[in-house]
């Protein structure tokens, strides 16, 4: 099981465990892969853009004249809102989804759990990432 499975899993189980309706973890694995990524990808953008001065990224937004907290939530949200969309078509769609929740289905409850405490290491790794690359990113 990939990374993005084991995200979508443990949305799946989650739900499932609770007796809510676990078709749901389509949309909350979806989001969830979305989010992640998008920390890592500016985990890797910020720190660049600080130690490459002049690189083609600063230079795109330097004359737009918007804050910079303005830039954030529009290129936050964007990304956020691309990422789902792609994810949606992709490695989250109907028949992708339904494909593993047969999966899981044959899987034990010990190693659904086990895919829920995977996930949230994914989850933490990936801010841990973040956190260490903004602290970098504003200490320069």
């Amino acid at each position: 099981m990939n990374l993005i499975q084991t995200i979508y899993c443990s949305q799946y189980y989650e739900l499932k465990k609770s007796g809510r309706d676990y078709t749901k973890g389509r949309t909350n694995g979806t989001v969830l892969v979305a989010a992640i990524l998008l920390l890592i990808i500016i985990a890797v953008i910020v720190p660049y853009c600080v130690y490459v001065p002049g690189n083609g990224i600063d230079r795109m937004f330097r004359g737009t004249g918007m804050s910079g907290r303005a830039m954030g939530k529009i290129l936050g949200l964007g990304g956020l809102a691309l990422l789902y969309g792609i994810l949606n078509f992709t490695a989250g769609s109907k028949s992708s989804y339904d494909r593993m929740i047969q999966q899981w289905e044959n899987m034990s409850d010990d190693e659904l759990k086990a895919t829920v405490k995977k996930a949230m290491k994914i989850f933490f790794v990936a801010f841990g990432l973040f956190l260490i690359a903004m602290i970098a990113a504003f200490a320069a």
